[in-house]
């Protein structure tokens, strides 16, 4: 193992920089969010990539709190179930019912 000149390893000093990393994007996430509501925070981040615990400390919420909002926002997002039906005319159209 490679030590530098004050005694920490490579990887100490990588994960180190990787954790800082982490901190900044997690503060230009929340800066990004800041004005919207709570529920387009949550969609934005996890969006981004973050995981539901990740999220719950950022906005101080619980993780369970978290993906309740996001199992919502996937109900949401496929919208009312269209029931299609094919009826045929007798010019041979398809009618879709809805």
């Amino acid at each position: 193992m490679r030590l530098n000149k004050g005694g920490r390893s490579e990887v100490d000093q990588n994960n180190e920089i990787l954790e800082e990393l982490r901190r900044i994007t997690k503060l230009l996430s929340l800066i990004a969010t800041k004005n919207q509501e709570q529920k387009e925070q949550i969609k934005v981040l996890s969006g981004i990539g973050f995981q539901p615990k990740e999220i719950a400390g950022m906005l101080d919420v619980t993780p369970n709190a978290i993906r309740v909002t996001l199992s919502r926002i996937r109900k949401e997002n496929k919208g009312p179930k269209v029931k299609e039906t094919k009826e045929r005319k007798s010019s041979g159209e398809t009618k879709v019912r809805q």
